[in-house]
């Protein structure tokens, strides 16, 4: 097929995707099919959360991996445009999970890259000497983790710069009664990046409540299937090098960047290097401002029915899945618990109803990458079991629609 030459050929010969449709393709390349959605070589698959059924993978190849790059490399310049502080000591930057994947027979190797490759030559090598936490330590698991990276943490009397994704993720390494040691320890913290829109600015609030003298960076919108935007000072505009995006309005309209309308919303359709062609992207956003012709952007929210308490992204999928596996087919809602410490997910099951299989149930959840990772550290703490009179409760689950949208989530 000759190759489309024109924005609109581009768009007649290739339909928006969502998300589930990607495995059709991912299943090829696992099975050792090259070329199948770009010519050049996949280095690997990363897993997502899975916010539309199982764990998605993403491909990812070396120039996608070098559009993250910039990406992150104009995070850091900024970082360091803002508050050049942060040169005067050692830094802590929370690293991708180092998750066992489930046993496969991929001929891609399936897993987080090293976020080093994530960096250019002379941002890795400044990092390196300036970590408070050595990179080695990511590689460990569990507990071996957590107690490693504390003691390092708390050895660290010269921090001057945290880097986080969610703002809750220092509550799950430390306990309440230990954040006044810490800012004794940490006098010196003068920058922290970390999550601030949609449901992450309360605990952001309360985070930057405890290192009253440390000045707030937005993380800006990161997802494992690329950058959409970068910090820029006070906005967060398009990440123009992270591939091609166009955007979605709320009556269907497809739009590009120079046709968006402040305040509007608008959800983002990504096409890179990797493969993902006018891949439609979960999340929500709004347009704040403009630098320059390009638009800043405010997250929203997710597009679709997800709950999240630190970045696991639960969504009804999932959840009909996880209850499929365990043969529960009577009702079911799961809220989330922010208010406690760590915080977890509830399960409301019918007062009248069989004991619910809470440990299997637990299980089939963690087959979601990012939800294993908070349980594995602290940041969640496991399930509940509520039982709660019926009308309370969403319709119950049939055997031959197992994934029909029905109310299993509830804020």
């Amino acid at each position: 097929m000759n190759q489309a030459t024109t924005l609109e050929d581009f768009r007649a010969r290739v339909p928006v995707q969502d998300p589930p449709r990607l495995t059709v393709w991912t299943d090829r390349i696992m099975r050792g099919e090259t070329q199948v959605l770009s010519r050049a070589p996949l280095e690997r698959l990363v897993p997502t959360s899975g916010t539309t059924g199982p764990s998605k993978l993403i491909p990812m190849n070396r120039e996608s991996r070098r559009e993250y790059a910039i990406a992150v490399n104009l995070w850091l310049h900024d970082c360091l445009a803002q508050c050049p502080a942060i040169m005067n000591g050692r830094a802590y930057i929370a690293t991708s999970p180092a998750i066992d994947p489930e046993p496969n027979e991929s001929a891609v190797p399936i897993g987080f890259a090293a976020d080093s490759a994530y960096l250019g030559y002379w941002e890795a090598r400044l990092l390196n000497r300036i970590l408070a936490v050595p990179t080695q330590v990511t590689q460990q698991r569990g507990t071996a983790w957590r107690n490693a990276t504390r003691e390092h943490l708390f050895q660290a009397s010269d921090l001057r710069f945290l880097s986080l994704w969610h703002p809750g993720y220092l509550e799950a390494l430390f306990e309440p009664q230990e954040f006044a040691e810490l800012r004794k320890r940490w006098k010196n913290l003068s920058l922290i990046s970390c999550w601030s829109d949609g449901a992450c600015r309360q605990q952001c609030d309360h985070l930057m409540a405890h290192f009253p003298r440390a000045r707030h960076h937005p993380k800006g919108l990161w997802l494992t299937e690329g950058a959409v935007t970068v910090p820029l000072g006070t906005h967060r505009p398009i990440a123009l090098n992270s591939g091609f995006f166009e955007f979605e309005a709320a009556d269907g309209t497809i739009l590009l960047a120079h046709q968006l309308d402040r305040n509007a919303h608008y959800r983002p359709i990504l096409s890179n290097h990797a493969g993902l062609y006018r891949y439609r992207l979960g999340d929500k956003v709004r347009v704040d401002g403009h630098i320059g012709h390009t638009p800043s952007l405010h997250w929203v929210g997710r597009a679709d029915r997800v709950i999240d308490i630190c970045g696991e992204k639960l969504s009804d999928a999932q959840i009909a899945i996880a209850l499929g596996a365990v043969g529960w087919k009577q009702a079911f809602r799961i809220a989330p618990i922010r208010d406690e410490h760590p915080p977890y997910y509830r399960c409301l099951v019918n007062e009248t109803a069989s004991k619910f299989p809470i440990q299997a149930f637990e299980t089939a959840l963690r087959r979601n990458p990012h939800y294993n990772w908070a349980r594995q550290i602290g940041q969640l703490a496991p399930l509940h079991v509520q039982a709660v009179i019926q009308s309370s409760l969403a319709e119950p689950i049939t055997a031959d629609q197992p994934q029909q949208k029905v109310l299993y989530l509830c804020e």
